[in-house]
């Protein structure tokens, strides 16, 4: 049985490596059958850490001014 999207979304998200190109960490093959979706799922993984990440620094620095 194949992987779930959940599954590859978890991938993009434990993948994730700040200022790196995701297509240089995604392990689908460009000529499998599935390439398109299983890469969307790894995407939009990555770019869930990645938003995460942008909202924690945004936190962090709000914290920061607030101790100032």
């Amino acid at each position: 049985m194949g992987e779930t999207p959940s599954k590859r979304r978890r991938k993009g998200r434990d993948a994730y490596c700040k200022d790196c190109d995701p297509m240089d960490f995604q392990p689908y093959k460009v000529d499998s059958w599935a390439y398109e979706n299983y890469l969307q799922d790894f995407l939009d993984g990555w770019k869930e850490a990645e938003e995460a990440e942008k909202a924690e620094e945004l936190e962090e620095a709000e914290e920061s001014e607030l101790c100032s």
